[in-house]
């Protein structure tokens, strides 16, 4: 395992983490602004991505074998326990979180955004916590 890879990406999450913090306002009203909605939703694609790749990698490291799709990624570390169930319900909500973002229609709905974004912030803290955990054994 190579562990500065690993530091590498747990450095993204919290500049992304920072980002977010930075243009997500307290109010949906200020986050109806069409640059904020934007901003927001381009971080939290990131940091949605981010959290994937982490996922990729410790299943290389772990030689799981090759998974065909993002799904089989977490069913892997799931079956190796590598994270805890709550941990990977989260990634897998994530993960269509970032469905939405990035198949954008014009029906998404941005309290629903804001509201995820407000309210799961620390879910990416989380798998933070998660990562520094494994790459410490």
């Amino acid at each position: 395992m190579d562990k500065e890879r690993y530091l590498k990406k747990l450095d993204d999450l919290q500049q992304l983490l920072n980002e977010l913090d930075t243009v997500l306002p307290e109010t949906y009203r200020e986050y109806q602004k069409v640059q904020t909605k934007r901003s927001c939703e381009r971080i939290a694609q990131l940091l949605i991505e981010v959290v994937i790749d982490i996922c990729s990698m410790i299943v290389r490291d772990n030689n799981l074998g090759l998974p065909g799709s993002d799904e089989e990624i977490f069913n892997k570390l799931e079956k190796e326990r590598i994270f805890p169930h709550s941990l990977l319900a989260k990634i897998r909500g994530m993960k269509k979180f970032r469905n939405v973002l990035v198949h954008w229609c014009a029906d998404v709905d941005d309290k629903l955004v804001f509201n995820t974004l407000r309210k799961n912030h620390q879910d990416f803290k989380d798998v933070g916590k998660a990562v520094v955990k494994y790459v410490g054994r």
